[in-house]
Order: C-alpha cells, then structure tokens, then sequence
C-alpha cells in the first residue's frame, strides 16, 4: 500500500490570474524569487498559515518556496486506480477506463557508463553522464524497463527520457490518480535502496507524456 502521506505530497499550481509568485517567506511582504505557470508541479510541505512551503524545480534548480496555499491544487484529490496485481516485476493499476502497466528489470552496467568519485573510487557519482536518483553512490540493481497506459482501445508508452535517471523502484509504493474533466492521469511512485530514496511523479494528458517531478525522499 502506499502510503497516505505520499499521496498527499504532490500537487500543481492553480491559479485564476493563470500564475503564481513563490515567495521566499510565507507572507505578501517577502520577496518574489519566481513565477510558476499554472500546471508546474510542486511538493508540499508544512503549511505557515495560509502559506504551503513548496519544493520544485524552475529552469533545471530545485528550490524551495512559500505559495498561498489556495493557489495549489492537491494530486491526492483526484480518485486512485486500483491495485490489479503485482508480481515484483511488473504492477497494474486499473479504473476509470484506464490500465497502467509499470515494469522493472535489473540494471545492467555493461549497457551504462559509470562515473566515480575521484578520492571514493567505488562511489558511482554519474550514471551516463547523469546524476541519478535511487542509491548513495551505490551501483543500482534495478530500474524502470516501461510504463504502458492502456485507454480506450489505445495503448501508449512512456518516452524512455521520462524514465531515466530513476533507479530502484517500488512496485508497492506505486499509485495512479485521474482527472476525468482534464483527461488527465497521475502516476507517483516512492522508490529508493534505503538510503537514497526520492519521490517520482508523472503527468500524461490526452495519452501524451507532459513532465515529471522528482524529488529527495522524506
């Protein structure tokens, strides 16, 4: 099962004015540092009032924030699919109309080119010239092979660049949420080795793939 504090983490900006200033303090009084379209995907944090504390990324940096917390639409308000099966390699989630099939495989690391640390030479710090998420500099065992979406009689991929860079993922901390009015569907995952561990979520609307959040595990 996952869990419900994971569920309630993501949302997305939801603004009448079509925008949002992120605030470096939870008051009107403190400076602007960014502009968030309606759509950017944030995670929530402790709420200061009627400002939520926000982590995202804006031009490739992940930051932090405070936004005026009506202005941030909850992914966990929309209604989940349900858990069909999961045989430790391959989940389905169904409802609504929609299947999601996640699958893993091992990670191979004659397929990757491996960086190290110049002083910690078995510390893996680039993953094909990446940083990447799901271990401390361990080399991963697993990673995502695909996620098909099954909706209408159309079946649909996920791009292997929505995949990349994610290791060890968890099957049982997966789930899928949906927006019926916007077509909509949410998949989020809390994937890790034990040490380290991120949140993952994507956003697929009108069967195409749009973005990804990711972020340190909590």
């Amino acid at each position: 099962m996952l869990s419900t504090a994971l569920a309630a983490q993501f949302a997305y900006v939801q603004d009448p004015d079509s925008f949002v200033y992120v605030r470096q303090g939870p008051a009107v009084y403190e400076p602007r540092q960014d502009s968030l379209r309606n759509g950017h995907l944030v995670y929530l944090f402790e709420k200061a009032g009627n400002w939520t504390n926000i982590d995202y990324w804006y031009r490739g940096v992940q930051k932090t924030g405070y936004v005026y917390s009506n202005r941030l639409k909850s992914i966990n308000d929309f209604p989940a699919l349900k858990l069909v099966s999961n045989n430790g390699k391959e989940v389905k989630l169904s409802g609504h109309g929609i299947e999601v099939f996640i699958n893993m495989q091992p990670f191979d690391p004659a397929k990757h080119r491996l960086s190290f640390h110049q002083e910690y030479k078995d510390v893996i710090t680039h993953i094909d010239g990446q940083i990447f998420w799901g271990t401390d500099g361990e080399k991963p065992r697993t990673q995502y092979a695909s996620i098909r979406i099954r909706q209408n009689g159309q079946v649909y991929q996920l791009p292997a660049a929505a995949l990349r860079q994610l290791y060890e993922p968890s099957l049982k901390n997966t789930q899928a949420r949906y927006d019926q009015r916007t077509n909509t569907l949410f998949i989020q995952s809390m994937n890790s080795d034990g040490a380290g561990s991120y949140e993952v979520l994507w956003q697929v609307q009108n069967g195409r793939y749009v973005q990804r959040l990711l972020v340190n595990g909590f």
